[in-house]
C-alpha cells in the first residue's frame, strides 16, 4: 500500500508502514454498517487513499 510508494517493502521501515496502513484501513471501514454498500466502502477507501497522500 503506502510502503509501495516511497519504501522498500521488504525493509523494516517498510513492513512498520504497511502494518500501519492495515490499522488505519482497518479503522476506516470499521465504520462502514454494510461492506455490500459499495458507495459508503469506496468513500472510506478513498479517504485512505487521502490520508496516504498527506502523510
Amino acid at each position: 500500500m503506502h510502503s509501495t510508494f516511497d519504501i522498500h517493502s521488504r525493509t523494516g521501515g517498510g513492513m512498520t508502514v504497511a502494518l500501519s496502513d492495515v490499522v488505519i484501513l482497518r479503522d476506516l471501514l470499521r465504520l462502514i454498517r454494510d461492506l455490500n454498500d459499495a458507495t459508503a466502502t469506496l468513500n472510506h477507501l478513498q479517504s485512505f487513499y487521502t490520508l496516504q497522500i498527506l502523510n
